[in-house]
């Protein structure tokens, strides 16, 4: 798989590999530079980062980390020609692999499963409940009327959606978390969300993102993210993930 963050590359060498191999070309990642999370033009990531790497990185350069274990999450796996439902799920193959050669990575593995399509998701949480290592799915909420800022593969209102829910309504009977980035805007629905299924547990992932860039500021931010946070730490079957503020969602310029 092509990874969304390869390498900058100038759009003179874009034209370039079009004419040399359009298939490469056809596959990256061209988010529109001006969006102010766009990675922009990138080239594929032609040095693999797999098992191996991430030891390596663990290991660091004689000092080392005390890494005990990691979790594997959803990074948009598609493949193409299959049954929608079930286009995610080889993402979770690959992962349980790379544990299997290297036990002390990707030992949790969070995939991804588009529950937007109601019951008809069934199949791909069927198919991930034979992967022990599977213990739950991310689908995102993020979503914001701002053109400049890049969402998931949802709308204002998929939280609350009957078709949504049906398809949520399904991770209890696998026993599956719900793991879900969103911004701080979405918070209130994820609320109701974990509200309305007490017995999923909902990971509420980047501590909610408090949207500090474009037209957002983090002074008017800050209050409604408090508010939304308090009102969803009531939900006793919610944890949350501290991060994600390094990245320019918040509008920090830690990037």
């Amino acid at each position: 798989r092509i990874h969304d963050k390869g390498w900058p590359v100038h759009p003179f060498m874009l034209k370039v590999l079009y004419v040399l191999k359009p298939s490469i070309s056809h596959g990256m990642m061209t988010q529109d530079p001006k969006i102010t999370n766009s990675f922009g033009l990138r080239l594929p990531s032609v040095i693999p980062y797999m098992g191996a790497e991430l030891l390596a990185d663990i290991k660091g350069n004689g000092r080392g980390h005390k890494v005990v274990g990691t979790a594997y999450i959803e990074c948009g796996w598609k493949t193409p020609g299959v049954e929608e439902c079930m286009a995610s799920v080889r993402e979770a193959d690959m992962a349980a692999e790379v544990n299997q050669q290297y036990p002390n990575i990707c030992n949790v593995i969070i995939p991804y499963a588009d529950l937007r399509l109601g019951s008809a998701v069934e199949p791909a949480l069927q198919y991930y409940s034979k992967i022990p290592l599977v213990k739950g799915i991310r689908h995102a909420l993020a979503w914001t009327a701002d053109p400049l800022i890049c969402g998931g593969p949802c709308d204002q209102n998929t939280a609350y959606d009957p078709k949504f829910r049906e398809g949520f309504a399904l991770l209890s009977k696998y026993g599956f978390s719900y793991d879900c980035w969103l911004f701080h805007e979405q918070v209130d629905g994820l609320a109701d969300l974990a509200s309305s299924f007490p017995d999923t547990t909902v990971i509420c992932d980047h501590i909610g993102f408090p949207l500090g860039l474009s037209s957002y500021r983090m002074e008017e931010t800050l209050p409604k993210w408090k508010a939304s946070m308090q009102a969803l730490a009531k939900c006793p079957n919610v944890f949350v993930k501290i991060g994600g503020l390094g990245m320019r969602f918040p509008g920090f310029g830690f990037d």
